[in-house]
């Protein structure tokens, strides 16, 4: 067994550090950011009429709710093959083909067009930053904003880090807003302080007026007022983000990005998407969910914004 003073034990870890670095010089590394605690996922569709008929008549011979609404908060936080057990399969396929398919998929979600599903991350939920197995920050969300402050000329935090062109996109696009210009740096700059972004040490916290949610901002002119829907879950979540393949990083390269919306309806939220400026390029962390104890399911005929 071999006995380390403080002072050799200090040494023996900036020694690992140093071989480590030499041997993953060049090597690609990954980004994780895990968040837990009770938050609210939502979920963003319409309700096309035809499925809105066949609630409205089945729920007369169920016992799941006194409107359509009931009904369908029944329909998606319950068995659907238990609740429609009663009927038989011709009779459903025949007079309910919707609810039919549904039962057959084992879920009424695919049926409600959802597009959009932003997961509300609050200021009580627990963070931690990790990149290549080390920790770069842990602690509570709101923890991560503070002494953050709205970006002014002059402010001494490199703005080039994150005034790239390019957004690497999954399904859902981003772009930059209107009127914001990545390639001019001076009128880049100009526009982080006419709409307000904010920076702190742990990165740029920026809403969706200057990087736009495109899918969604397309999907407020092509849905109907009428049949806009969402759903909103709440439950204890583990969300992970997720960034491989990249080469360094530091937390002011991170962009958190949060949806005005959900942020005037609810006080403690902070943000919804994460953003890392690599390469010339913003690249839009993936997003998983690693466990879900669902609480409550509520459904509202409207979208947190309508535009």
């Amino acid at each position: 067994m071999v006995f380390l003073w403080d002072d050799d034990y200090v040494w023996v870890q900036k020694l690992y550090k140093k071989i480590k670095l030499f041997f993953t010089k060049g090597i690609l590394m990954s980004l994780e950011i895990i968040v837990q605690g009770k938050m609210n996922r939502y979920y963003l569709g319409s309700l096309s009429d035809e499925l809105k008929q066949e609630i409205e008549k089945i729920k007369t011979n169920l016992d799941i709710g006194s409107n359509v609404k009931e009904a369908l908060e029944n329909l998606v936080s319950n068995d659907i093959n238990e609740l429609l057990r009663g009927f038989e399969a011709q009779d459903l396929s025949e007079n309910y083909p919707i609810l039919a398919e549904s039962k057959e998929s084992g879920s009424i979600l695919d049926q409600l067009n959802i597009f959009f599903n932003p997961i509300a991350i609050e200021g009580d939920n627990d963070i931690e930053v990790i990149f290549d197995e080390s920790s770069k920050f842990k602690g509570k969300v709101f923890e991560l904003f503070e002494n953050k402050k709205e970006y002014e000329e002059g402010d001494p935090i490199d703005t080039e880090k994150i005034r790239q062109h390019t957004f690497v996109n999954d399904l859902i696009q981003h772009t930059w807003g209107e009127g914001i210009e990545a390639e001019d740096k001076q009128l880049f700059l100009d526009s982080l302080e006419m709409n307000g972004a904010s920076f702190s040490k742990n990165g740029w916290w920026i809403g969706d007026d200057i990087i736009i949610n495109q899918t969604y901002e397309s999907k407020l002119e092509d849905v109907d007022y009428e049949k806009r829907l969402s759903l909103v879950e709440y439950g204890n979540l583990s969300v992970i983000y997720k960034l491989a393949d990249i080469k360094d990083f530091d937390l002011q390269s991170l962009i958190w990005n949060f949806d005005y919306g959900l942020f005037e309806e609810r006080d403690n939220y902070f943000f919804s998407n994460v953003f890392m400026a690599a390469e010339g390029k913003i690249y839009k962390l993936n997003e998983t969910i690693e466990s879900l104890n669902q609480k409550q399911i509520i459904v509202d005929d409207d979208w947190p914004i309508d535009g």
